[in-house]
């Protein structure tokens, strides 16, 4: 379900079964509505969004997730990201941090010569 930010009214509703993969289902359920609806929109989701295949999907849009930290660049820049440059927020035990986009960091190469990600 797709619900509007301000008031928590659905605007968008797909059925699917249990066994659908999260992962799978995001990306293509973002674009089916963006196809319907056509205004100026921000999709919030949770990290399952954040996956090779469902970025190439959904490059066209606009969208938060949380990146998961599986991810060897999420990883680094936890590590990087100091803590005095983290603001607290108005929930207990969170805390956040706005960076620009930088290039993105370059990992070694293994051993048959592809790039760890």
């Amino acid at each position: 379900m797709i619900a509007s930010g301000d008031a928590g009214v659905p605007l968008f509703l797909e059925c699917g079964n249990g066994n659908d993969n999260d992962k799978a289902k995001f990306s293509q359920l973002l674009s089916n509505f963006k196809k319907q609806i056509d205004f100026d929109s921000i999709f919030v989701a949770d990290s399952a969004l954040y996956t090779a295949d469902n970025l190439l999907v959904i490059e066209h849009l606009k969208w938060i997730t949380r990146v998961p930290l599986s991810i060897k660049a999420a990883q680094f820049y936890v590590k990087e990201t100091s803590d005095a440059e983290f603001i607290k927020t108005d929930r207990e035990d969170y805390k956040a941090v706005e960076k620009a986009h930088r290039p993105r960091p370059r990992f070694p190469q293994r051993k048959d010569g592809a790039s760890r990600k």
